[in-house]
């Protein structure tokens, strides 16, 4: 992390940026945004399921996995009472209302 805000080589769009990506292009304004993107070269994974062998980069894919173990649907559509465990599938059923 370190050396992504301070090296003084690596392209920046603009001074702003403080933060750069040493294997790519993407740059950013907050270290926590850095720390996530450098996962995706690092390999790193540090949220794991209770339930099974699933890990991933980050802790909100992992609160929708570990719902698939639980059961747990907290989205309801008004329209018909069904219930999702993902806001993204929840979306895009209410398309399917018009």
């Amino acid at each position: 992390m370190y050396h992504c805000k301070t090296c003084s080589t690596l392209s920046r769009p603009n001074i702003s940026y403080k933060y750069t990506c040493y294997a790519c292009d993407y740059h950013t304004l907050m270290s926590e945004d850095m720390k996530k993107h450098m996962r995706k070269h690092t390999g790193e994974k540090p949220y794991k399921c209770e339930y099974c062998a699933y890990s991933c980069t980050q802790s909100s894919a992992l609160k929708i996995h570990e719902r698939k173990h639980t059961g747990d649907k907290p989205y309801i559509c008004q329209q018909c009472r069904d219930t999702f465990s993902s806001l993204y599938l929840f979306r895009n059923h209410l398309q399917s209302h018009g």
